[in-house]
């Protein structure tokens, strides 16, 4: 007895204008992951490669040499592709030869793809776009042209997922809309079973529970994507952070308390911070907690100290700060006023108003842990009381205090001036000299010289430093724009104020999960209008000084709300960590301004595109689902619009399937199993049309032997359709 050898299946018939938009999606998303700040040029390369090796394989796969070539060609494209990547680590790279840029030299190809565009490299964006467009086209063609499976069709868009889930940002809503809108018409408009061109067999039934089971299956994995809370502690994250690094996001330091930072943080993703204990507090009077600060601006590498002599400590800062507190010496001058003193500040002083000094406290212990010598203080700080410590503690010029010596999970009670600053004081003040008011006040006995010396040393601080970095970092574009804001104010504290209230005028975003294309203060302000607290803190600083204004760059951490516990005390994590800027007033001294208060939060906001484009692939998505479940009645009025454009045999073939189809109901067979001679019986002897019913069998039986046109009656063999499904509604069979 023979084997009989098995049919091999054929499968034919995908549509390239609808699988292209989607090779193009994924191309963006892979694109955007890799090449951000190149990413339009970038995706229009790929997407012209991609779709180029996607329709060389579709045209070639069907020919045995043509498949040959196409595989070599592919071959040495990816040959190619790694071997100048390889050239490339070996001559540039600082370890195996000289000079080179900053990607080959942090890692080379891998740590490229895996840092979501810190940096740039043409070498290697060419490179992954030569192996990932191979990949994806061949990848695509294969499941969607030669051996159509609508769920591995999926397994190109996993490429750009995967790279971006390093980042802890993903990708933009858009991208995640369009790539799966357009991989429910890529798996619709993939190729079908078919046999011959002439076999009337009709498309199988299974063929759309597939496609609707793989499109639910995207719709479901991208809902629990977006739901599922994202979790900055991967798998193998620390064998991956071995060879990749870190240093992306608000990022810097943000999870322990173990020691400064040489530069602050700068947002290119990974900004969502691991929940781990830091420190508790127990205040009467919340307010931001310092850290350290940075003076200046490096652009996209972020903020530094300019000279390490500037994060010099000074032992003797308490006497200082605790009788530096503006409301007692304004009472003062205004009490000498009254006492017939200083006369010729009369008029000024008899102004301004008079406010209680408010003192608070903070109990601050750490909890993770931490060795350390950095002590956390809010600004006014006066007094730290250390538990089991009696070294020296250390403040330096700008906000850094430090130990003497490691102190193991500290604890310590901290005790600050939490007076607010009176928009009187500066508007008063701004005109007067200063530096002599004190002197005078002292002179006259009004003050004593603790307390003139105090001011007089944190003004003539903040003079030098407006000197030195007084527009450091600012472009001519942001100076233009703080001028702008600024106009027609007369004191620094309205300014400073003016410039915190236009980020909400202009409605900026505050994003946890934007990734920048360009990490710089100009594309911030005039570009995205979208970001994290660093890249409002840094913006902020650069607009203060473009109007003139004594500003500094500080991280720290914000209390909350949200932390609060039922004991009434702050549960402070590395998610409470917060950059933004302080700036001196004159009359004031240094006072917190923060953007972020007016920003916009992400999630209660969505661009007007967003929108229109969520609500086009809504109705796209109906009216594929209306398709689907009336297929088959809108099927059969195309066929009816597009018949006098058919060819003859394609119009045959159509008609004896449908009549077939008709047969099939009435006598509740299968219908695949049914033949024309059979479809002719039960047409004839349930309808009672065997005229009909035999011109269609006949036209059936000449499409089968010829191999050109099958000379019928086009329109006469259509009537005969209409009029036995005519029939069989009127007889309600």
């Amino acid at each position: 007895m023979t084997k009989k050898k098995r049919e091999k299946i054929r499968y034919d018939g995908a549509v390239l204008w609808g699988i292209f938009p989607y090779l193009i999606m994924v191309c963006i998303a892979l694109m955007y992951t890799i090449c951000r700040s190149h990413v339009v040029i970038c995706s229009i390369v790929m997407s012209l490669m991609c779709c180029g090796v996607y329709m060389a394989m579709f045209w070639c796969v069907k020919k045995p040499w043509g498949s040959v070539a196409i595989t070599l060609i592919m071959l040495l494209m990816c040959s190619g592709a790694v071997g100048v990547v390889g050239m490339a680590f070996l001559d540039f790279t600082g370890r195996a030869g000289g000079g080179g840029s900053d990607a080959f030299a942090e890692g080379g190809f891998v740590h490229f793809l895996f840092t979501a565009s810190l940096t740039f490299d043409p070498i290697y964006a060419v490179a992954a776009m030569i192996l990932f467009s191979v990949i994806i086209g061949v990848a695509a063609c294969y499941f969607s042209a030669v051996l159509p499976r609508v769920s591995f069709l999926m397994l190109p868009l996993f490429i750009p997922i995967i790279l971006c889930a390093r980042t802890g940002g993903g990708l933009p809503v858009w991208i995640q809309i369009a790539v799966f809108g357009t991989f429910i018409m890529s798996a619709i408009c993939s190729a079908r079973r078919c046999e011959s061109s002439d076999t009337l067999v009709f498309v199988e039934k299974g063929n759309w529970h597939g496609i609707v089971a793989a499109v639910c299956a995207a719709v479901v994995a991208s809902a629990v994507a977006a739901a599922i809370p994202k979790d900055n502690e991967t798998l193998l994250k620390e064998y991956v952070d071995s060879f990749l690094g870190s240093g992306a996001g608000f990022s810097q330091g943000g999870n322990t308390l173990s020691n400064f930072a040489t530069s602050s943080s700068v947002n290119r993703g990974g900004n969502e911070l691991p929940d781990d204990l830091l420190f508790t507090v127990q205040t009467d009077v919340p307010t931001y907690i310092d850290r350290w600060a940075f003076d200046w601006y490096n652009g996209a590498e972020g903020w530094s100290l300019m000279q390490e002599n500037d994060n010099m400590g000074y032992p003797d800062w308490r006497s200082s700060a605790t009788v530096r507190r503006v409301p007692t010496l304004i009472a003062l001058l205004k009490n000498g006023v009254q006492e017939g003193k200083l006369e010729e500040y009369s008029e000024l002083l008899d102004a301004l108003p008079y406010t209680d000094t408010r003192s608070g406290y903070m109990y601050i212990k750490v909890m993770d842990g931490s060795s350390t010598r950095v002590v956390l203080h809010p600004l006014g700080t006066y007094s730290v009381d250390i538990h089991d410590y009696s070294g020296w503690l250390y403040h330096t010029k700008s906000v850094e205090l430090f130990t003497e010596y490691d102190i193991e999970s500290p604890q310590y009670l901290v005790r600050y001036a939490a007076d607010r600053p009176v928009a009187e004081y500066a508007a008063a003040l701004k005109d007067v000299d200063l530096e002599r008011l004190l002197f005078d006040a002292c002179e006259e006995s009004v003050i004593d010289g603790a307390m003139a010396n105090a001011f007089i040393e944190e003004y003539r601080l903040a003079r030098s430093y407006q000197k030195t970095f007084g527009t450091q970092g600012v472009s001519p574009e942001i100076a233009e724009l703080a001028q702008e804001i600024t106009a027609g104010l007369d004191n620094d504290y309205e300014k400073a104020l003016a410039i915190e209230r236009w980020f909400g005028e202009q409605e900026f975003v505050y994003d946890l999960r934007f990734i920048p294309m360009e990490v710089s203060a100009e594309y911030f302000l005039f570009d995205s209008h979208r970001g994290i607290c660093s890249d409002y803190a840094t913006a902020f600083t650069l607009l203060a000084r473009g109007a003139g204004l004594t500003a500094r760059y500080v991280e720290g951490f914000s209390l909350s709300e949200d932390s609060k516990d039922e004991r009434g005390i702050y549960n402070v994590t590395g998610a409470d960590a917060h950059a933004y800027t302080q700036v001196y007033i004159k009359g004031c001294g240094w006072v917190n301004f923060d953007a972020t208060l007016y920003a916009i939060p992400a999630e209660d906001m969505l661009p007007p595109w967003v929108m229109v484009l969520i609500i086009v692939l809504a109705a796209c998505a109906v009216a594929a689902l209306v398709i689907m479940i009336f297929a088959k009645p809108l099927g059969y009025a195309w066929f009816i619009v597009t018949y006098p454009v058919r060819n003859s045999r394609v119009c045959v073939r159509r008609v004896a399937l449908y009549a077939r189809e008709l047969a099939g109901r009435i006598s509740g067979k299968a219908e695949l199993s049914l033949s024309m001679g059979e479809t002719e019986e039960i047409l004839s002897a349930a309808l009672d049309m065997p005229c009909e019913a035999a011109e269609i069998r006949a036209a059936a039986d000449a499409l089968m032997y010829s191999d050109g046109e099958v000379s019928c009656d086009k329109q006469r063999l259509l009537e005969d359709l209409k009029k036995l499904r005519r029939q069989r509604r009127r007889l309600g069979k």
